[in-house]
């Protein structure tokens, strides 16, 4: 909500239900692209990297682009136990990972 006025006149944005607000229109614009649950609507790394908001960091030769995530897993038809099992698994071997490689904090 702009406190009332158009967002071409307002020099503030605030968040409903919450005492957060941003005076930075580039900010809210990439949060709000950000924050799209549709995974197609969504705007991309890539996308946001490029943002105004990240004008003054932006270097395309400097941002190497990464595989496209793998979600098949999330159609896999699996019971319910499977997918605790599953979870349990990947959270006890979170640290287990992060040991192996120090460059990860």
């Amino acid at each position: 909500m702009c406190c009332g006025a158009s967002p071409a006149t307002c020099n503030e944005y605030i968040f409903c239900n919450s005492n957060v607000v941003l005076r930075d229109f580039k900010a809210v614009d990439l949060l709000e692209k950000m924050l799209v649950l549709d995974t197609d609507k969504r705007i991309t790394a890539a996308g946001a990297l490029a943002h105004p908001y990240f004008a003054q960091y932006h270097d395309p030769d400097d941002e190497p682009e990464a595989e496209p995530y793998d979600q098949s897993f999330e159609t896999r038809e699996l019971v319910i136990v499977e997918w605790k099992r599953m979870s349990l698994f990947h959270m006890e071997n979170i640290n287990t990972v992060n040991k192996k490689n120090p460059d990860f904090d």
